[in-house]
């Protein structure tokens, strides 16, 4: 191990498992250690970036350009039997780093299990049964793997074969591979979430939703974990059997102004949006608050009455009076 890095891995790793990089040779710390840059930045400009030559300051500036933030390094340290670092293997120019995670659909649970150097013209089927040693399955056990490709604006998630090379798959540094025992059609334990790819999808849709009565628009009486993706008549039918309610029709939902921090004036109209995330959405910001009332009558019929001011005059005293009055419009 070198002298010099000895200091900085005893200062700073050990205490607080997080070493803040700055301006050291990106090819001595890379010799030490494997960086999980997958947890804190974009690994296409890792990918870009991360070579022998580089140095981590160069990288850093260019993630505060892309996320406006500082970067932080999680940095992985194998430990020997006398609870010093070992030295990683030494990475050829054929040779990839690659992430690994291990998707459990029963617990609905993704987390990474470890990394590996493998060869570009190597086949993810030379790796499997390291792969199940990881997972703690048997060494026979037949695994499915996919590749992440990106998160954000969307889910790009595909289907590795096992039979080609990592270069064909056009794999390459720092990429994330996500694997998982293949899913069973009509299996004994059902499942939300049957693969690497629809988990995924879930995550990144997600939406923790928090539900007050209009008539106290301060107070939360409960929130819901939905999709951003769900359809009205799917949100109502939520909130209808989180309320109790036999008919989803008489939940009327009302949007939450992020200005104000009030309910909108106007309530949401009977299917009047396609999804959640259209009702949370205020000009450019996104909400989680939506305000219910429950109604007496269905919505629908509630839209359809129209509002009648009715003068009533008697025939022979001078006198009268004014009500309004609601019915049905034909």
């Amino acid at each position: 191990l070198s002298s010099q890095f000895i200091p900085i891995l005893e200062q700073f790793v050990w205490p607080s498992g997080l070493f803040r990089l700055k301006m050291v040779d990106n090819a001595l710390a890379f010799l030490l250690l494997s960086v999980l840059f997958y947890l804190c930045c974009d690994y296409n400009i890792v990918s870009h970036y991360l070579s022998r030559a580089a140095q981590v300051g160069q990288l850093r500036e260019v993630s505060n350009k892309a996320h406006n933030a500082e970067l932080k390094l999680f940095l992985e340290v194998e430990l020997g039997l006398d609870l010093r670092p070992i030295r990683p293997p030494e990475k050829s120019k054929e040779d990839i780093l690659l992430f690994f995670k291990l998707y459990n659909p029963e617990k609905e649970e993704l987390r990474f299990v470890g990394r590996l150097f493998v060869k570009a013209l190597g086949k993810p089927s030379d790796i499997l049964t390291k792969l199940n040693e990881m997972a703690g399955f048997s060494p026979n056990e037949e695994i499915e793997l996919y590749e992440e490709i990106k998160f954000e604006p969307n889910v790009m998630c595909e289907h590795i074969d096992k039979k080609l090379s990592f270069r064909s798959s056009q794999l390459e540094d720092g990429d994330i591979i996500s694997f998982q025992k293949p899913s069973i059609p009509g299996g004994d334990t059902q499942v939300r979430y049957k693969d690497v790819p629809s988990f995924l999808e879930y995550v990144h849709n997600r939406q923790v939703v928090h539900f007050r009565c209009l008539e106290k628009p301060k107070e939360e009486e409960f929130c819901l974990e939905l999709s951003k993706l769900h359809t009205y008549d799917d949100v109502v039918e939520r909130v209808a059997r989180q309320l109790g309610l036999d008919d989803p029709s008489k939940v009327r939902l009302t949007s939450h102004n992020c200005y104000s921090q009030q309910p909108k004036p106007q309530p949401i109209r009977y299917r009047g949006v396609e999804h959640l995330l259209d009702m949370l959405v205020h000009y450019n910001q996104t909400s989680d608050i939506l305000y219910y009332e429950v109604l007496d009558i269905p919505l629908p019929e509630l839209q359809c009455l129209k509002t009648l001011k009715v003068a009533f005059h008697h025939a022979t005293k001078d006198e009268g009076c004014n009500s309004q009055h609601q019915a049905f419009e034909e």
